[in-house]
């Protein structure tokens, strides 16, 4: 720009100034480590800079204005409106849906196949939007914008938020140049490498209620999912009240994530263990290896709890995991297309094989019956690649005595998980741990696959008219007469009306612990946000308010 500045000012280490990490990061990037350069830069040269997009630019003239004027330098820089409306025009000019909507540059297709319902608008703007019968963002860009200003019930505020949302939401992919959405920055959000971090910064952006009541519904990050009912209780809010948080928490989380930032997530750090972690090195894994792949930070038990998370964040119909993935087949997945391709080869050979034995091969003569079918002899990694496959592969049943079957074979069609998750807990004959279930669940059937604690775990969540869980991972049978749980008010209320006066806390955060799934602290928290309910006494007991009023 030509501005004569004093060299001390020059040499000024961008650093020192505070701007964001992301403004700092973007001027990095292109070696731009002084003041002195920065003030040689155009507002064009710095829009042209990756990831540096129009809210930088304000940020960084801002800076620049106060930096000047300490020095008694004034008026040597555009104003901050002036250089942000001036490329705004430039970029509107460029960029008009055949609505007359403005859009972001380089926005991808595919955003806009998503619902409107993730641009997160206020209920005035989104029920015109829902009468007009606008369900998608293509539907809304490609909607001639004066049309929708003369609709009726819809003013220039409601239009200008619809405006500010769409470019927003248009602009929060990763791998776009352009500014992305507030909240969460996804220069960001791709360095961890741990799901538990992760989730954290998906968070960070909410409110201190909100995020402590998505936490809580998801069990982030003790494990203990807790209830609508239990969180109204110890935050002396209504079931209603709480699901509205809930679900006002999860719609901003959709809308600030961005695109794909879960899919790439999940597929990087797939990625990352196929690279470099031996048991997986022909590049495919299960579902739990998927999982455990994203749990460094945290148990599998609390990483799965994540994935449920994430998958209600995805809203989409597939499996987060499958949405992430190619998946070879069910159960199984890759990172890459070749690898996929490879796996459906060396499985039909396999099952050629057994098809034209008609009864259980061992490994050796499995593995020489392929051979025959191919050109040349079975390398050893084609070798090891082929074992794998038997090992995890849906396709077969390894038995114990060493020898491989086809699962859709009739005396093997009935171990599957959750017959032998029932007869398992049948012969323990009370609740159990998913860990002992599976335990006991490979010891019943001689001649059955092994299950991994995962797959019984899977089974027993997913048959919940069967299955009943009584505590987090303990689960029994529901034809014993078990039922869910009860909420924390419900036990603290039995227990002290059994009693019929006061009782310690540790006495009653023993006994709620004992059938609730719950945290300790929700005990207290539920005792003391219910004075209507309870009363606290000295020596930190507490009553029912109708006890203490009789006494």
């Amino acid at each position: 720009m030509g501005v004569k500045v004093p060299e001390t000012l020059s040499r000024v280490r961008i650093e020192t100034l505070q701007l964001s990490v992301r403004s700092e990061n973007a001027l990095k990037s292109r070696q731009i480590d002084t003041f002195g350069q920065l003030l040689q830069l155009s507002d064009a040269a710095l829009l042209d800079i990756r990831a540096l997009g129009v809210r930088s630019l304000a940020e960084i003239r801002r800076t620049m204005a106060k930096v000047l004027s300490s020095h008694g330098l004034v008026g040597v820089l555009p104003s901050e409106r002036d250089a942000v409306e001036s490329t705004i025009n430039r970029r509107q000019l460029e960029n008009v849906s055949p609505g007359g909507w403005e859009l972001p540059p380089h926005h991808k297709e595919e955003a806009l196949g998503s619902s409107v319902d993730l641009l997160d608008l206020s209920a005035r703007s989104a029920n015109v939007l829902k009468r007009l019968r606008i369900t998608t963002v293509r539907q809304l860009v490609n909607y001639p914008k004066r049309e929708l200003a003369e609709s009726g019930n819809i003013g220039r505020k409601s239009m200008a938020e619809i405006a500010s949302k769409l470019v927003i939401y248009l602009s929060s992919d990763p791998s776009l140049d352009a500014e992305p959405g507030e909240g969460i920055r996804a220069v960001e959000i791709f360095q961890p490498k741990a799901v538990k971090d992760f989730i954290e910064k998906i968070l960070a952006p909410l409110p201190d209620r909100q995020r402590a009541v998505v936490a809580d519904r998801y069990g982030l990050w003790d494990g203990i999912d807790e209830t609508l009912q239990d969180i109204g209780d110890k935050l002396g809010l209504t079931r209603e009240r709480v699901r509205q948080i809930e679900a006002g928490g999860l719609k901003r989380i959709r809308r600030l994530s961005g695109h794909g930032i879960i899919r790439k997530f999940i597929s990087d750090n797939v990625r990352f263990a196929i690279e470099t972690t031996r048991a997986v090195r022909f590049g495919f894994v299960t579902k739990e290896e998927a999982v455990s792949a994203l749990a460094p930070d945290c148990t599998v038990e609390e990483a799965e709890l994540a994935v449920t998370f994430l998958q209600d964040i995805q809203s989409s119909s597939h499996e987060v995991i499958s949405d992430s993935l190619i998946e070879i087949e069910k159960g199984i997945y890759s990172v890459d297309q070749g690898t996929a391709k490879d796996y459906l080869e060396m499985l039909n050979l396999l099952e050629v094989s057994l098809r034209s034995r008609e009864k259980p091969l061992s490994l050796g003569l499995l593995i020489k019956e392929i051979g025959s079918h191919c050109e040349d002899k079975l390398a050893p990694d084609r070798l090891g690649f082929a074992q794998r496959i038997i090992s995890v592969s849906p396709t077969f049943a390894r038995l114990r005595n060493g020898t491989i079957a086809l699962s859709q074979w009739t005396q093997f069609s009935g171990h599957n998980a959750p017959t032998l998750a029932e007869a398992a807990l049948r012969l323990l004959g009370r609740p159990a741990h998913f860990t002992e279930i599976a335990e006991k669940a490979n010891s019943i059937v001689e001649e059955a696959r092994a299950l991994t604690d995962g797959t019984i775990h899977n089974a027993l969540i997913d048959d919940g008219e069967k299955f009943i869980r009584v505590k987090s991972g303990t689960f029994g049978l529901a034809v014993w007469g078990l039922k869910k749980p009860p909420y924390v008010k419900d036990r603290l209320v039995e227990l002290l009306s059994i009693a019929g006066y006061p009782l310690p806390l540790w006495y009653l955060e023993k006994n709620v612990l004992e059938v609730c799934n719950c945290k300790r602290a929700s005990v207290r928290m539920t005792l003391d946000l219910n004075p209507r309910m309870f009363s606290r006494f000295t020596g930190d007991q507490y009553g029912l308010q109708q006890n203490s009023a009789r006494s």
